[in-house]
């Protein structure tokens, strides 16, 4: 008798298919990565507006700025000088149309953000998050997802800035649903 040496071909057939059933198994966790990435940009991102406006705050409030709305005439508007530009305020923090001054981001086309300023006249909505008629709200989203406001579930990916009122806080939320 000869002395066998390696595989057989049956050997190496079934080791070819568990392979192949491990890779089935496995290849929609590597494909997740791509989600979970945008999702973790879009989360960072909430953290930086979050930091910035309280950035803006606690310098209005060290510089003795008047606590009143980003439309008032008397007494004129407030506004903060950073590295980045000057950030009009809205009842002590950042205004929602001067919040990209306030993040030093760049937005457009060739930008990794997109950025929609929603004053209350914008066609469209935001669903729930997105209250109040008058109130002026900024919406970023990243490069390569679709608009929130054309998109229904697959366009859940961004962070929206409310301005704060005379009596709150802006509200600063994350949607990643649609990452």
């Amino acid at each position: 008798m000869r002395k066998q040496q390696g595989f057989t071909l049956i050997e190496l057939i079934i080791v070819i298919v568990i392979l192949g059933i491990i890779a089935v198994t496995a290849a929609p966790q590597f494909i997740g990565f791509s989600t979970d990435a945008r999702k973790a940009t879009v989360n960072g991102l909430l953290g930086s507006v979050k930091g910035a406006s309280q950035l803006v705050h606690a310098r209005a409030l060290a510089g003795g700025a008047a606590d009143v709305a980003d439309t008032s005439t008397t007494p004129a508007v407030p506004t903060v000088t950073t590295e980045t530009g000057t950030v009009t305020l809205n009842y002590l923090y950042a205004s929602a149309s001067t919040l990209q001054q306030a993040l030093d981001i760049t937005v457009g086309t060739d930008a990794d953000w997109n950025l929609l300023l929603l004053d209350g006249t914008a066609v469209g909505t935001l669903g729930a998050e997105a209250t109040g008629t008058d109130a002026s709200q900024t919406v970023i989203y990243p490069q390569g997802v679709n608009s929130p406001i054309a998109a229904t579930d697959a366009g859940t990916c961004y962070v929206i800035y409310q301005e704060a009122t005379d009596t709150s806080a802006p509200v600063i939320q994350a949607k990643t649903d649609g990452c």
